[in-house]
């Protein structure tokens, strides 16, 4: 008993590790799937809250009639796929802006990333970060585009068909 209340009066206490407890044991679980926790929408602005403080970079997300009850396959992808564009647009891109769209529409699920980066030529230049959200979207039967120019940015476009209804 009195272990517990020196470690409660300790965490407790005007300390600087008492601030960082909740990010901390918010980053830990986060290596356990958030949107499982969470809707999809939710995970994502979790995200773009995050990333400017890692990166810089200020990320805005929008939705349109998302449904909170995703299947878990679909929220992962979603996030998995907004994580690793977010690294490559922090990596390569030297973007100062991204934004976050994602839609439900007619049956299918979209998201839509863009940044103001200096762009690439996705024809030429295919990472094992784009390989591995190409695969991802497609196992879930769903299509990925990526529209890029030097100078101009790139638009990172998914669609996911919600033949789990």
């Amino acid at each position: 008993m009195t272990k517990s209340a020196s470690v409660t009066s300790t965490i407790s206490g005007p300390t600087p590790i008492r601030a960082s407890i909740p990010s901390a044991i918010f980053r830990c679980c986060c290596a356990l799937p958030c949107w499982t926790i969470w809707a999809l929408i939710p995970a994502l602005e979790w995200q773009a809250r995050e990333t400017p403080r890692r990166t810089g970079i200020d990320v805005g997300v929008s939705s349109e009639n998302v449904d909170d009850s995703l299947p878990d396959d679909i929220r992962t992808c979603v996030y998995r796929v907004v994580q690793e564009d977010l690294q490559n647009v922090a990596r390569h891109s030297g973007a100062k802006h991204a934004k976050i769209a994602v839609k439900q529409l007619n049956g299918t699920l979209s998201l839509t990333v863009e940044d103001d980066g200096k762009g690439f030529d996705p024809k030429r230049t295919k990472g094992m970060g784009l390989l591995g959200m190409e695969e991802r979207v497609k196992q879930l039967g769903g299509h990925l585009e990526i529209h890029s120019e030097t100078t101009k940015g790139t638009t990172l476009r998914i669609s996911l068909p919600r033949f789990f209804v």
